[in-house]
């Protein structure tokens, strides 16, 4: 298990412990974007099969948003994020992106724009510095 499913699957069950999910243990998902979509180019698996699990989930990880190529910033995977988003209203998503928020419409679509900031908590991480040894990822 790599640690961004560890990391969702910890701050589910966090917020499970504070009584949002009070009768069952929450399902949790993780859906990194950049290889969604590069499946579903593939034809390796269909859109609604690829969303399915992420739309449904009581948590979600979307990961890598920001990190794809220039081909998937529009078309079917900006209307399928936008879709995505919409169809989680009131439900727990975490999503990670080095886009910071003054760019997302300009970088997405004004859909995904209003599907993020639409009751939603921002937390812009752009400030905070890094402590890896070339400024990667640890």
């Amino acid at each position: 298990m790599d640690d961004s499913v560890k990391f969702a699957r910890h701050a589910a069950i966090t917020v499970w412990e504070k009584g949002s999910w009070p009768n069952k243990v929450p399902t949790v998902h993780r859906v990194e974007w950049p290889s969604l979509c590069a499946a579903v180019e593939d034809k390796s698996i269909t859109l609604e099969d690829a969303l399915k699990d992420a739309i449904d989930c009581d948590f979600l990880g979307l990961d890598e948003l920001g990190a794809e190529t220039d081909r998937y910033k529009s078309g079917i995977f900006i209307s399928a994020l936008a879709t995505l988003l919409g169809r989680r209203a009131r439900k727990w998503t975490l999503a990670v992106t080095n886009v910071p928020p003054s760019k997302w419409s300009t970088v997405w679509d004004v859909r995904v724009d209003d599907r993020f900031f639409r009751n939603s908590t921002i937390l812009d991480m752009s400030k905070v510095p890094s402590y890896s040894k070339n400024g990667d990822d640890i």
